[in-house]
């Protein structure tokens, strides 16, 4: 499933950050920008205009910065093409770029793009677990006084449970209650534990079931999780240099160099053709001193880690560009957009920030993850992490000396502040290279 998400990444980054010219989610995002309610003309019988004047003043009341989107998701399972490859995970990402500055709380409650009959997706930003969002919309969905109800009622109920910060709970008590009624076929006689993972022949469609956001049609079974987990891993939002990303994880470091090399050159063309339209604006400086970084990494690379480095400047770069073009020169550089996945940069653009605390460690970080890794640390599990030498062993590269990694002291750009771009101008890189060699 790893490899799985990266492949993918390439084939769906074209779309990620935006509909193909970007109008349709700009349009979706100024909506936003004026109302907390977003229904789709082709949605609004689900919800009446009254409705939706009535949800926006729930969530006024509620005080926590909340917006809620009814629209229809129509790739399911490549039936058909949208913006966002047909998930509603994607489309909160972009939104939360389009809408959100830094570490700004952003909530957004959406139907499902795999059920919109039924479903209710929430996330939320910078800490995707404060408000329990995503619980309050899985809640809406196991409670028996919501089954009959529409989108307003449902959205209503779900606005309610996050601002109360409550969703975790009801949810799990929801789904108690619905195992009490109606208990797993494979359940194992006289109170006796049922099979372990793997063990049994229901357990994978139950799993389905679960992620399907409490779907009871188990008959799907492992075909089902397949397509799920297929579906999920094209969710991550575009990271700048698609092609890299969709093969880099895949590559060794001689052939990943070569297309590391096409991107920073693609960059400084960009950056050029900025310069000369905007007269040197903010935006196109930034994007210069990125573009002049990632030069210094790019040719000084030792390894994986070094062009990881390169990549993450060359998204710096897109992301300042990209800035400057929507928004001008005043917010240029202004928009706290998330860096590389913090565990390993070479799956992307993070999706959200999670907490983690580092082996031996007693106080735990912030850091950007990509959908797969913010996944593992949510279930416990150890993400996948890039590695890098360090003497005679291969470690995850954050476990190395600051003063002998500039990736270590800046997890990619998840562990600081200020850009990288600056930290390689004034010669962070160039000394923890020499302090490696005397190491």
């Amino acid at each position: 499933m790893a490899a799985l998400s990266v492949a993918v990444l390439g084939s769906s980054a074209s779309a990620g950050a935006a509909s193909p010219d970007g109008s349709q989610g700009d349009r979706i995002a100024s909506a936003l920008r004026s109302s907390p309610v977003y229904v789709a003309d082709s949605y609004r019988a689900r919800m009446s205009r009254g409705q939706e004047r009535a949800l926006g003043r729930r969530i006024a009341r509620s005080g926590l910065p909340i917006k809620v989107v009814l629209m229809p998701f129509t790739d399911k399972g490549g039936t058909g093409r949208d913006a966002w490859s047909g998930s509603a995970e994607q489309f909160a990402a972009v939104m939360h770029e389009e809408l959100a500055r830094g570490d700004e709380e952003f909530i957004l409650l959406t139907n499902s793009g795999w059920d919109e009959e039924r479903s209710l997706e929430g996330h939320e930003w910078p800490d995707e677990e404060r408000y329990e969002a995503r619980y309050a919309a899985w809640a809406v969905g196991e409670l028996d006084s919501m089954r009959t109800k529409g989108f307003a009622a449902r959205f209503s109920r779900a606005v309610d449970l996050t601002a109360e910060g409550d969703g975790m709970r009801v949810y799990e008590r929801a789904r108690e209650k619905a195992r009490e009624k109606d208990p797993p076929q494979d359940a194992a006689p006289s109170g006796k534990p049922a099979a372990a993972d793997g063990e049994g022949p229901g357990v994978q469609a139950a799993a389905a079931a679960f992620l399907a956001g409490g779907a009871t049609v188990l008959v799907l079974g492992v075909a089902a999780l397949l397509w799920w987990r297929a579906r999920r891993a094209a969710v991550l939002p575009a990271a700048g240099p698609r092609s890299v990303f969709a093969t880099a994880r895949g590559e060794q470091a001689g052939a990943l160099r070569d297309r590391v090399r096409e991107e920073v050159v693609r960059l400084g063309e960009d950056v050029s053709g900025r310069e000369a339209a905007d007269g040197g604006a903010d935006g196109a400086r930034r994007a210069l001193d990125a573009y002049e970084a990632a030069t210094t990494v790019l040719d000084a690379a030792e390894g994986l880690a070094d062009l990881a480095g390169a990549l993450a400047l060359v998204e710096e770069g897109r992301a300042a560009l990209r800035a400057s073009a929507k928004r001008g020169t005043r917010a240029a550089g202004s928009r706290g957009v998330l860096p590389l996945c913090f565990f390993h940069p070479l799956h992307g653009r993070g999706v959200r920030r999670v907490r983690w605390r580092p082996l031996g460690q007693r106080e735990p970080l912030r850091v950007a993850a990509c959908h797969e890794c913010a996944e593992a640390v949510r279930a416990h599990r150890p993400p996948e992490v890039l590695r890098a030498p360090d003497g005679d062993r291969d470690v995850p590269y954050f476990e190395i000396s600051p003063e002998r990694s500039l990736w270590a002291a800046t997890g990619y750009g998840s562990l600081t502040a200020g850009p990288l771009a600056v930290r390689v101008q004034r010669g962070d890189f160039t000394r923890a290279a020499a302090n490696r060699a005397r190491a």
